[in-house]
Protein backbone atom coordinates (compact mmCIF):
# COMPACT_ATOMS: atom_id res chain seq x y z
CA UNK A 1 0.00 0.00 0.00
CA UNK A 2 1.50 3.51 -0.98
CA UNK A 3 1.88 6.01 1.77
CA UNK A 4 -0.02 9.54 0.69
CA UNK A 5 1.51 12.25 0.15
CA UNK A 6 2.00 14.73 3.01
CA UNK A 7 1.27 18.15 2.79
CA UNK A 8 0.55 21.34 4.99
CA UNK A 9 2.34 20.94 8.77
CA UNK A 10 2.14 17.14 8.69
CA UNK A 11 5.07 17.71 6.01
CA UNK A 12 7.12 19.61 8.12
CA UNK A 13 6.64 17.54 11.05
CA UNK A 14 7.57 14.29 9.35
CA UNK A 15 10.13 15.44 7.19
CA UNK A 16 12.08 17.20 9.01
CA UNK A 17 15.77 16.19 10.00
CA UNK A 18 16.68 14.40 12.40
CA UNK A 19 19.99 14.31 14.53
CA UNK A 20 20.21 11.42 16.72
CA UNK A 21 23.94 12.71 18.02
CA UNK A 22 23.12 15.25 20.06
CA UNK A 23 19.83 16.64 21.93
CA UNK A 24 16.30 16.84 20.34
CA UNK A 25 13.40 17.91 22.51
CA UNK A 26 13.69 16.27 26.03
CA UNK A 27 15.45 13.43 25.32
CA UNK A 28 19.29 12.85 24.78
CA UNK A 29 20.44 10.20 21.90
CA UNK A 30 23.87 10.52 22.60
CA UNK A 31 23.57 8.90 26.18
CA UNK A 32 19.94 7.29 26.03
CA UNK A 33 18.60 9.82 29.06
CA UNK A 34 15.82 11.63 29.05
CA UNK A 35 15.38 15.15 30.91
CA UNK A 36 13.37 15.21 33.43
CA UNK A 37 10.09 17.60 33.30
CA UNK A 38 9.51 20.45 35.51
CA UNK A 39 6.63 19.23 37.53
CA UNK A 40 8.86 16.19 38.27
CA UNK A 41 11.58 18.31 39.62
CA UNK A 42 9.94 20.34 41.84
CA UNK A 43 7.78 17.74 43.46
CA UNK A 44 11.28 16.01 43.95
CA UNK A 45 12.73 19.21 45.33
CA UNK A 46 9.82 19.39 47.43
CA UNK A 47 10.13 15.78 48.79
CA UNK A 48 13.82 16.66 49.40
CA UNK A 49 13.03 19.60 51.57
CA UNK A 50 10.59 17.49 53.79
CA UNK A 51 12.78 15.05 54.59
CA UNK A 52 15.28 17.05 55.56
CA UNK A 53 12.99 19.46 57.35
CA UNK A 54 11.80 15.78 59.69
CA UNK A 55 15.92 15.26 59.65
CA UNK A 56 16.20 18.72 61.26
CA UNK A 57 13.79 19.06 64.36
CA UNK A 58 16.18 16.61 66.62
CA UNK A 59 18.86 18.86 66.02
CA UNK A 60 16.76 22.29 65.54
CA UNK A 61 14.12 21.64 68.56
CA UNK A 62 16.50 21.63 71.16
CA UNK A 63 18.67 24.67 69.82
CA UNK A 64 15.03 26.23 69.28
CA UNK A 65 14.14 25.53 73.12
CA UNK A 66 18.01 26.55 74.63
CA UNK A 67 17.44 30.04 72.79
CA UNK A 68 13.93 30.59 73.83
CA UNK A 69 15.24 29.66 77.83
CA UNK A 70 17.99 32.60 76.90
CA UNK A 71 17.41 34.80 74.63
CA UNK A 72 13.17 34.66 74.04
CA UNK A 73 11.23 33.94 71.57
CA UNK A 74 13.29 35.80 67.99
CA UNK A 75 16.25 33.99 68.83
CA UNK A 76 14.65 30.94 69.05
CA UNK A 77 12.53 31.16 65.82
CA UNK A 78 15.58 32.33 63.85
CA UNK A 79 18.16 29.51 65.68
CA UNK A 80 14.99 26.86 64.59
CA UNK A 81 15.35 28.06 60.91
CA UNK A 82 19.26 28.08 60.82
CA UNK A 83 19.37 24.69 62.28
CA UNK A 84 16.68 23.80 59.40
CA UNK A 85 18.65 25.43 56.91
CA UNK A 86 22.15 23.92 57.85
CA UNK A 87 20.78 19.93 57.66
CA UNK A 88 18.58 21.02 54.72
CA UNK A 89 22.01 22.40 52.84
CA UNK A 90 23.77 19.01 54.19
CA UNK A 91 21.09 16.72 53.05
CA UNK A 92 21.01 18.43 49.45
CA UNK A 93 24.98 18.51 48.89
CA UNK A 94 25.69 15.17 50.16
CA UNK A 95 22.50 13.40 47.99
CA UNK A 96 23.60 15.40 45.14
CA UNK A 97 27.14 13.88 45.15
CA UNK A 98 25.29 10.81 44.83
CA UNK A 99 23.06 11.34 42.20
CA UNK A 100 19.86 12.96 43.99
CA UNK A 101 17.91 12.95 47.39
CA UNK A 102 15.56 10.35 48.43
CA UNK A 103 12.47 12.97 46.98
CA UNK A 104 14.15 12.49 43.48
CA UNK A 105 14.97 8.64 43.84
CA UNK A 106 10.89 8.10 44.94
CA UNK A 107 9.85 10.07 41.79
CA UNK A 108 12.45 8.35 39.40
CA UNK A 109 15.22 10.92 39.08
CA UNK A 110 18.52 11.62 39.37
CA UNK A 111 21.34 14.33 39.13
CA UNK A 112 24.21 13.32 36.48
CA UNK A 113 27.37 15.58 35.24
CA UNK A 114 26.64 17.01 32.21
CA UNK A 115 29.97 15.58 30.57
CA UNK A 116 29.70 12.03 31.09
CA UNK A 117 26.03 11.28 32.43
CA UNK A 118 27.56 10.16 36.13
CA UNK A 119 27.24 11.19 39.53
CA UNK A 120 28.31 14.48 40.49
CA UNK A 121 31.53 14.94 42.47
CA UNK A 122 31.51 16.90 45.99
CA UNK A 123 32.79 19.87 44.45
CA UNK A 124 30.24 19.81 41.96
CA UNK A 125 27.88 19.28 43.92
CA UNK A 126 28.99 21.81 46.48
CA UNK A 127 28.52 24.44 43.44
CA UNK A 128 25.41 23.52 42.55
CA UNK A 129 24.12 23.44 46.05
CA UNK A 130 25.98 26.62 47.62
CA UNK A 131 24.35 28.44 44.48
CA UNK A 132 20.71 28.11 45.24
CA UNK A 133 22.01 28.73 48.77
CA UNK A 134 23.80 31.92 48.05
CA UNK A 135 20.82 33.12 45.38
CA UNK A 136 18.09 32.60 47.63
CA UNK A 137 19.65 34.03 50.82
CA UNK A 138 20.08 37.82 48.96
CA UNK A 139 18.21 40.29 51.08
CA UNK A 140 14.77 41.52 49.39
CA UNK A 141 15.53 39.84 45.72
CA UNK A 142 16.34 36.42 46.68
CA UNK A 143 13.60 34.30 46.70
CA UNK A 144 12.26 36.01 43.10
CA UNK A 145 15.81 35.39 42.11
CA UNK A 146 15.63 31.61 43.50
CA UNK A 147 12.06 30.89 41.59
CA UNK A 148 13.82 33.02 38.50
CA UNK A 149 16.71 30.10 38.33
CA UNK A 150 14.29 27.25 38.61
CA UNK A 151 11.73 28.59 35.91
CA UNK A 152 14.60 29.07 33.67
CA UNK A 153 14.48 24.97 33.11
CA UNK A 154 10.88 25.87 31.26
CA UNK A 155 12.43 26.86 28.60
CA UNK A 156 15.53 25.16 28.16
CA UNK A 157 16.00 22.55 25.81
CA UNK A 158 17.56 20.35 28.75
CA UNK A 159 15.94 21.74 31.32
CA UNK A 160 18.71 23.13 32.94
CA UNK A 161 17.79 25.82 35.57
CA UNK A 162 21.05 28.52 36.28
CA UNK A 163 22.21 26.41 39.00
CA UNK A 164 22.72 23.63 36.91
CA UNK A 165 24.57 25.45 33.90
CA UNK A 166 26.87 26.90 36.37
CA UNK A 167 27.49 23.39 38.12
CA UNK A 168 27.40 21.64 34.59
CA UNK A 169 24.76 19.01 36.09
CA UNK A 170 21.64 17.80 34.35
CA UNK A 171 18.48 16.15 35.51
CA UNK A 172 17.36 13.45 34.16
CA UNK A 173 14.45 10.50 34.62
CA UNK A 174 16.43 7.21 36.00
CA UNK A 175 16.92 4.24 33.39
CA UNK A 176 16.14 0.80 34.74
CA UNK A 177 18.20 -1.54 34.06
CA UNK A 178 16.29 -4.96 32.97
CA UNK A 179 16.40 -8.15 34.43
Amino acid sequence: MQEPERTGWTAAYYDRPVDRTGSLGDYDYEYGVEYAGILARFLALWLDHLIAFALSLPVAIPVALYYNHVAGDFAAVASFWLAWIAVDFAYQWFFTAIGGGLGKQLIGLRIVRERDRLPPATGTALLRVGFILLLGGIPVAGGLLAIADCAWAIGDDRRQAWHDRIAGTLVVKHQRQPG
